[in-house]
């Protein structure tokens, strides 16, 4: 089951299709999931494009998958600001209890940089874990 969402992560989408429709069949996709889909997955993600790694953390949005987190944790030790941005959006929704320092610094750091979007998706993800700005 893996192959088939990795596959279709890398297909090339037109912007509005791959929010349209794309993200719900990724996501009907990894719904299917048995455990060593999600291994697979697990030890694959830092591995791919930033393109992928972005529609990945989209997609993770709706499953409760505990591996889903650690997914999105890897993604967001990321060195490509949009795939972190991408992940710290996703984990705004799910029950996680630290970050790596580094990767609070670098969140940090984009924020202070970023639109106000970005500033209110990193300080939510901040504040969930109860880190001051």
């Amino acid at each position: 089951m893996f192959s088939e969402y990795d596959d279709y992560l890398k297909l090339d989408f037109l912007v509005d299709y791959w929010y349209d429709e794309g993200i719900d069949i990724a996501s009907k996709i990894i719904s299917k999931f048995e455990e060593n889909a999600w291994d697979e997955l697990l030890a694959n993600c830092s591995l791919r494009t930033t393109q992928w790694k972005i529609r990945c953390a989209e997609t993770l949005d709706l499953t409760a998958h505990p591996t889903s987190v650690l997914v999105l944790l890897r993604l967001l030790d990321s060195s490509d600001k949009e795939v972190m941005l991408a992940a710290a959006d996703t984990l705004r929704d799910k029950n996680v209890e630290k970050i790596p320092l580094r990767v609070v610094v670098e969140l940090q750091a984009l924020s202070e940089k970023g639109s106000p979007p970005v500033k209110a998706i990193i300080g939510n993800i901040l504040e969930k874990l109860d880190i001051r700005q």
